[in-house]
């Protein structure tokens, strides 16, 4: 239960200025900025006498497969099915140039197959509303996960042109023309952003540098 107490507990434990990183973008008087931040800040001191320790998030272990039917009133039926593997890289937490070049070949694997699986919507009549494939890269392992929202309820039936879909892709893997295609829009978004790069916001600077950290990923520039 999270009580107003244990919320303080948890704030007062994890908020602290050893942990606490200022992210600060645009074009600022480098001088005037750093007495604002000594006025501010260096007075600031912990209120919980002991330094949290970092989580140990353990290693993922095999387990056998398991089903489960959560029944929430009011919802869709939706199929999903999730697994959980180690990071096949086993670089550790170190932002590598390996575990870069893998990520990307993981991002084209996806783009590839979630435009598959976009052409199933296509169709007549489809069996299903909605259908998706997303991998994540987590502390202990990546996760793969793909769902289906049927149509009527279906959820059997619109599983089959999903798992023929699953089927090709394990056997035959992804033709030429797909991989060119993902590589030109990845090209394109990417020559976008440099175009409009003098015109982000400070904020989605910040936000960007914020979320690279907690990845622990080492920020680069274009």
């Amino acid at each position: 239960e999270a009580t107003s107490a244990k919320l303080r507990e948890v704030y007062d434990t994890w908020y602290r200025p050893e942990r606490a990183v200022l992210v600060i973008t645009g074009d600022v008087d480098v001088a005037a900025t750093q007495a604002v931040i000594s006025k501010t800040f260096s007075d600031w001191q912990a209120k919980s006498p002991g330094k949290p320790t970092d989580p140990d998030y353990g290693f993922l272990i095999k387990e056998p497969m398991r089903a489960k039917i959560i029944v929430e009133p009011e919802q869709p039926y939706v199929a999903l099915i999730t697994r959980l593997r180690p990071d096949p890289t086993d670089y550790g937490d170190l932002d590598t140039r390996q575990k870069r070049q893998w990520r990307g070949l993981m991002g084209l694997a996806q783009g590839v197959f979630s435009r598959r699986l976009q052409r199933l919507q296509l169709v007549d009549n489809p069996v299903t509303l909605s259908v998706g494939y997303l991998q994540q890269a987590g502390k202990t392992g990546d996760m793969v996960s793909l769902y289906v929202v049927p149509r009527d309820k279906g959820w059997a039936e619109a599983m089959k042109p999903v798992a023929i879909e699953v089927r090709q892709a394990l056997q035959t893997g992804f033709t030429a023309e797909e991989i060119a295609e993902e590589i030109s829009g990845g090209r394109q978004m990417w020559e976008r952003a440099i175009t409009e790069a003098s015109t982000r916001r400070t904020t989605d600077l910040s936000s960007s540098l914020i979320t690279m950290l907690g990845n622990d990923s080492v920020p680069t520039s274009a």
